[in-house]
C-alpha cells in the first residue's frame, strides 16, 4: 500500500510555511497527525455485531492447537492478530488492511478534530526552537504567546537545539500546567498556561489583490470531524471583504471523513444536483446537495499528487456540478470507499466497500483527476516563497482575466 510523507502542513495568513514536517510540531501530549498516514476515505465506523460463522470452526481449532501444543512458546495475541492480518491480506486489495496498535493511533489522531496539549507549533531553524504558529483561542493565545517566540524553557527545563519533538512533547505531557518562558525582542516572558484539549488547525485563509480583482484563498489540509466548520468560517472571512472569486488549495490533502467533503460541495453547489454515489456490491447510493446555500463567483480548484480520496471527491464535485476549473498536477486516483472496525485490542480493520463516481459518473481509481490547467513545478509548494508558487500563481492569472 502507497504510503505518504509524513507532513504537517499549515499556512500563515501573509506568507507560506517554509519548513517540512520533520522540523515543525504541535504542542501536545498526545500528538497526532493531521495528515492522514495511509490515503483514506472512511464513512463510518462499524459496530454491527455478527453470529457465529461455521467456517471459524478450523480456525479456532487450529488456533487452540498452536498455543496448546506447538513445541516453543507462542503469543496468543500475536497469533490471532496475524490469523486477522492474513483475511485482510487475501483480499488483495491496496486500501483492505489490519492496523496494529501504533497504525490504529496514528489513524485515529489523523482523523481526530483535537489534541491535547497548549496550542502552540514551533519549528527548529538548525538553533532555536520558535513558534511558527499560535492556535486561535487556545490557552497559549489567550495568555498572550506569538509568533517568533523564541522558546526558552518549559516548566523551568532549558531548551536547546539539540532536543527532539518527542522529549518537548514529553515535557508537555508530564504536567497539566505549563510554565512557559521565551524571547521577544531580547526580552524574556513568562507565561502559565493549562494543558488541554486544542482543536487542530486544517483550514488557512486570506485574500489576494490581482488585476483590480479580490480573490479569496483557503487551504484545506484534511478531511476530519471539523473540517467542515473551518471552512465554512474561513467562507465567511474572505466573503467579508467582498471576494469576486476563491481558491480552494487541496494540495498534499490525502483525505478522511467523506462527510467533509459533502458538506463543503454543499455550500457552493445548487439544491439536488449530485455530488457523488457510492457502487456498493449489490446497489448505488446518489448524494445530492441538500440545502438552498450556494455560490456563483468563479471557483479553481488546486490539486497535485497527493490530493487524495476525499479531495478528489470535492474536486470533482466542484468541477462537474459547479463549473470549477482545477490547475496542478494528476491526482493520486484513490476511488474507493473504506470503513473501519475496532477489534476488542484496540487495534483495527479497515476495508473497501464501495467505489464512488463523480457526479458524470467517472470513476478515477487507479487513474487521478488530471486538472484542465496542468502546471508543474520542481520543488514542493509548501516550501516555495512568495511569488514562487507556479500553481498559486497560474489559479490566480486565471482565475482574475
Amino acid at each position: 500500500m502507497k504510503e505518504f510523507k509524513d507532513r504537517y502542513k499549515l499556512q500563515n495568513k501573509e506568507h507560506k510555511n517554509t519548513f517540512s514536517f520533520k522540523e515543525l510540531l504541535v504542542i501536545t501530549a498526545i500528538f497526532g497527525l493531521v495528515v492522514c498516514v495511509f490515503t483514506t476515505l472512511i464513512v463510518f465506523n462499524v459496530t454491527k455485531s455478527y453470529a457465529y460463522d461455521s467456517n471459524l470452526k478450523d480456525i479456532v481449532k487450529s488456533y487452540n492447537e498452536i498455543t496448546d501444543t506447538y513445541y516453543k512458546d507462542v503469543n496468543s495475541k500475536d497469533l490471532a492478530d496475524s490469523a486477522i492480518d492474513g483475511m485482510l491480506e487475501y483480499l488483495d486489495e491496496n486500501y483492505s488492511k489490519y492496523l496494529d496498535d501504533k497504525e490504529t493511533e496514528s489513524l485515529t489522531d489523523s482523523l481526530s478534530d483535537s489534541y491535547k496539549g497548549i496550542g502552540i507549533v514551533v519549528y527548529n531553524d538548525g538553533e532555536k526552537y520558535v513558534v511558527y504558529n499560535v492556535v486561535k483561542n487556545s490557552e497559549s493565545f489567550n495568555a498572550g504567546v506569538k509568533k517568533n517566540d523564541i522558546l526558552k524553557s518549559i516548566n523551568d527545563k532549558t531548551i536547546t537545539k539539540d532536543m527532539t519533538t518527542d522529549e518537548i512533547s514529553k515535557m508537555i505531557n508530564d504536567s497539566s500546567n505549563v510554565h512557559l518562558v521565551v524571547e521577544r525582542d531580547k526580552k524574556e516572558l513568562s507565561f502559565d498556561i493549562k494543558v488541554k484539549n486544542v482543536s487542530i488547525p486544517v483550514v488557512n485563509d486570506k485574500t489576494i489583490s490581482k488585476n483590480d480583482k479580490t480573490v479569496g484563498y483557503i487551504y484545506l489540509s484534511s478531511f476530519t470531524k471539523n473540517s467542515y466548520n473551518q471552512f465554512k468560517d474561513a467562507l465567511e472571512e474572505v466573503e467579508h471583504q467582498n471576494i469576486d472569486s476563491l481558491i480552494i488549495d487541496l494540495r498534499d490533502n490525502t483525505g478522511g471523513y467523506l462527510s467533509g467533503a459533502q458538506e463543503i460541495a454543499d455550500l457552493f453547489i445548487k439544491k439536488d444536483k449530485v455530488i457523488y454515489s457510492l457502487e456498493y456490491k449489490d446497489s448505488t447510493k446518489v448524494t445530492k446537495t441538500k440545502t438552498n446555500d450556494y455560490r456563483t463567483y468563479p471557483i479553481v480548484v488546486l490539486v497535485n499528487e497527493y490530493t487524495a480520496s476525499a479531495s478528489e471527491v470535492l474536486a470533482l464535485a466542484l468541477k462537474e456540478s459547479y463549473g470549477a476549473t482545477i490547475v496542478g498536477t494528476k491526482t493520486f486516483g484513490k476511488g474507493k470507499v473504506q470503513v473501519t472496525s475496532t477489534l476488542s485490542d484496540d487495534t483495527m480493520i479497515k476495508y473497501t466497500t464501495a467505489k464512488w463516481y463523480s457526479p458524470n459518473n467517472n470513476s478515477i481509481d487507479e487513474k487521478g483527476i488530471t486538472p484542465g490547467i496542468v502546471v508543474k513545478q520542481s520543488l514542493d509548494f509548501i516550501l516555495t516563497k512568495e511569488g514562487e508558487d507556479k500553481q498559486l500563481d497560474k489559479a490566480l492569472e486565471f482565475i482574475t482575466k
